[in-house]
């Protein structure tokens, strides 16, 4: 019947679920759209070239993310405070 029917990713190839979301050319797995933008949501108007460009995006922009320099000031800080208590 295909009610439970499993579907490949798109982008990765793996398993997608019942709810995962729904593209021009498939469907997402949850794996990569955490890779993604938090803001994104444009799934169904996207095909996959635009989704991995959008999954690169959101792959580069975590790795920013995790080498600002702000981070290791507030990380030091919370270190500091931990250890005085």
């Amino acid at each position: 019947m295909g009610l439970f029917k499993k579907e490949a990713c798109c982008l990765c190839g793996g398993k997608t679920g019942l709810m995962d979301k729904k593209c021009l050319s498939g469907k997402v797995c949850k794996n990569c759209a955490k890779k993604m933008s938090p803001w994104f949501d444009n799934y169904k108007g996207m095909d996959k070239a635009s989704l991995f460009q959008e999954k690169q995006m959101g792959i580069g922009n975590a790795v920013l993310n995790r080498n600002m320099p702000w981070q290791a000031y507030v990380r030091n800080k919370c270190k500091q405070t931990d250890e005085s208590e």
